[in-house]
């Protein structure tokens, strides 16, 4: 469980804003075993990368050429990159340092995503139709490739349909749900 601080500053803040207490104990560490994908969901601060590191820590990976020449071979490279949702050839052939923010993320999935991998603020970098195509392609790269213990974490509701995650956990809430159990559907506004 983790606390507020107890230092003198942290105290008058507590004590101006009449802030009684803060845990973490709402989230609980979703127990559905065995599973492919997880999804943490919430707002900013609502505790979803404190809840994912439960699960794991994030993998830094150092990159040295073109991309593709990062995996084993060309079809680990065709299948985890197309597996990412990165589809563009030229991007493949680039130095990492190279490409946009959002194919870095893409391919920073292609060669992370394996059993038990955590990825937090996953599609934030996104526009939101290329993070729906995302989810769905990762989505059936994880399934088709049976990867267990995935667990993402994002403030996006639009994409878990697409992702099609075995719980979800909202933060903002405190509740988590398989998908089958789900009670309402999560409301999708475009603006």
């Amino acid at each position: 469980m983790e606390m507020l601080p107890d230092d003198n500053i942290s105290l008058e803040v507590i004590k101006d804003f009449t802030i009684e207490s803060i845990s973490f104990n709402k989230h609980n560490k979703p127990s559905v075993q065995p599973f492919n994908i997880g999804y943490i969901v919430g707002s900013s601060g609502s505790g979803k990368s404190v809840l994912l590191k439960e699960y794991n820590r994030e993998e830094k990976y150092v990159w040295a050429g073109p991309v593709c020449s990062n995996f084993r071979n060309y079809t680990e490279a065709k299948n985890r990159l197309l597996g990412a949702g990165l589809s563009s050839i030229p991007a493949w052939l680039k130095p990492y340092e190279h490409l946009s923010t959002g194919q870095k993320y893409r391919a920073d999935l292609a060669i992370k995503t394996k059993n038990d991998a955590v990825f937090d603020e996953f599609t934030s970098v996104l526009d939101r139709n290329t993070a729906k195509g995302l989810a769905s392609s990762i989505e059936k790269f994880i399934r088709s490739n049976n990867i267990t213990g995935v667990v993402f974490a994002g403030p996006h509701r639009d994409i878990i349909q697409y992702l099609k995650p075995d719980w979800v956990f909202d933060t903002d809430i405190g509740c988590i749900y398989e998908e089958t159990t789900k009670p309402e559907p999560f409301l999708e506004i475009n603006i």
